[in-house]
């Protein structure tokens, strides 16, 4: 890291002080215009400010002692590995230096020390949307913020959390059917919890869209199963979906058959839709009729998230 000396004043000294005998000052990083602190002895100090942005696109990405101070966001829609330096002065990562992180992209950001810890784990995850303020203490680091999920999904439900107004929906097999629902706080879904109607009959397919209708997760084609009223929780593909909140999504719907029935609402003030034209062996396609921003009785699914 590049240091340029706080300039004197006339005849006085450099902002010095005496630290343990040792003569204390305090500069300038020229990267970053941060202000360091360090003991006049030991090479390196703790950046206390700055107001650089390290913006990373990678799949992989170091911190590096030069990275004090900064904002380093990270932007992939694959999971990104961070690896953190060992939490001692030796490597300039000694008590009190910090550094700020946030994931911008689809991908979990996994940041994990080496040797050292994070909130007492050998690594901490940051979902979409998530950022944190880590913090060496000289041996660990301590992660401040890391995600912001507040509730489990399964509290979240189609239309509203207490769905009123709904009935049997006779669906055609080959329209995929469209319901809004809102998730407050970063999240991770594991699938879709669809009510079951009076009648249990073939497959369906559940998938998650974001608000401009582009497919995020599907599922397999699940045999359809439970007494009327029942929820049966069908898995995404591919393991779960790390979903930043506060955000609108949908869910979706698409069943081989017109004998099943399944649950619609039949009232309410949120997008419920369809898409039609669709082959169910094929599955989903990324299409805004699946973001619907009117409401249309008899189409959207009765469902929460899980």
């Amino acid at each position: 890291m590049a240091y340029e000396q706080v300039q004197r004043a006339r005849n006085t000294a450099a902002i010095l002080a005496t630290q343990g005998g040792a003569a204390a000052e305090i500069v300038v990083a020229t990267d970053n215009y941060g202000l360091v602190v360090r003991d006049g002895a030991t090479l390196g100090g703790h950046i206390v400010g700055g107001h650089e942005i390290n913006a990373q696109t990678g799949t992989s990405y170091t911190i590096l002692a030069s990275d004090q101070g900064k904002l380093i966001t990270f932007n992939n829609a694959a999971a990104v590995a961070v690896t953190v330096l060992q939490a001692v002065a030796a490597n300039n990562f000694g008590n009190g230096a910090r550094f700020w992180v946030r994931n911008l992209g689809a991908g979990l950001v996994t940041l994990t020390p080496t040797t050292s810890t994070i909130n007492g784990a050998a690594s901490v995850a940051l979902p979409m949307g998530g950022e944190a303020l880590v913090i060496s203490d000289g041996t660990n680091y301590t992660a401040i913020g890391v995600g912001r999920s507040v509730a489990s999904p399964r509290t979240w439900a189609t239309g509203s959390n207490a769905p009123n107004g709904f009935t049997d929906q006779t669906p055609v097999a080959t329209e995929v059917y469209a319901c809004e629902i809102f998730v407050p706080a970063n999240t991770t879904i594991t699938g879709i919890a669809i009510r079951s109607g009076s009648v249990a009959s073939g497959n369906v397919k559940v998938g998650l869209a974001d608000a401009a209708g582009n497919v995020l997760k599907t599922s397999a084609s699940t045999a359809v199963a439970g007494a009327a009223g029942v929820y049966q929780r069908i898995p995404f593909t591919g393991g779960a979906y790390v979903a930043p909140g506060p955000a609108t999504y949908f869910v979706l719907t698409f069943y081989d058959n017109a004998t099943v029935r399944g649950s619609t609402h039949t009232e309410g003030d949120f997008g419920a839709g369809k898409l039609t034209a669709q082959t169910y062996a094929t599955g989903f396609v990324s299409n805004a009729a699946l973001a619907p921003t009117t409401f249309t009785t008899a189409l959207g699914p009765v469902a929460s998230l899980y």
